[in-house]
């Protein structure tokens, strides 16, 4: 029998029907707070000019305040972009695994996830 997690049970018990999606932790396309965090790093990199560790830590507190609440539909819109799209690539891979020409498609497709990546 397959060990449930805590929210798992709660949901079964109040008889809710509910998916639950594990994602691996810091998982950077998955995880809206990872792009947050990116985000945030680029921002401190650009504002950082003086450098020193009290700088960085004010930078930092400034760009913080750049994150608001369209920053984070953002991206947790692009991380449902990126989770359609690993949807995607298994229903591709799982119905293309016999096909012979499975390596051309999933060379289109694999070509289609990059640029998504490079238009970030």
């Amino acid at each position: 029998m397959k060990e449930k997690f805590l929210a798992e049970l709660i949901a079964e018990e109040r008889g809710k029907d509910i998916k639950f999606l594990f994602l691996p932790v810091g998982h950077c396309d998955l995880n809206a707070i990872e792009l947050i965090w990116a985000f945030l790093k680029n921002k401190v990199a650009e504002n950082n000019v003086v450098g020193g560790t009290q700088r960085v830590y004010e930078v930092t507190l400034d760009c913080i305040k750049l994150v608001d609440s369209f920053l984070w539909k953002k991206c947790i819109s692009k991380a449902e972009e990126y989770e359609k799209l690993y949807w995607e690539r298994d229903k591709l891979v799982e119905r293309n695994i016999w096909d012979p020409t499975f390596e051309s498609k999933f060379s289109v497709h694999r070509e289609r996830f990059v640029q998504c990546r490079r238009n970030e």
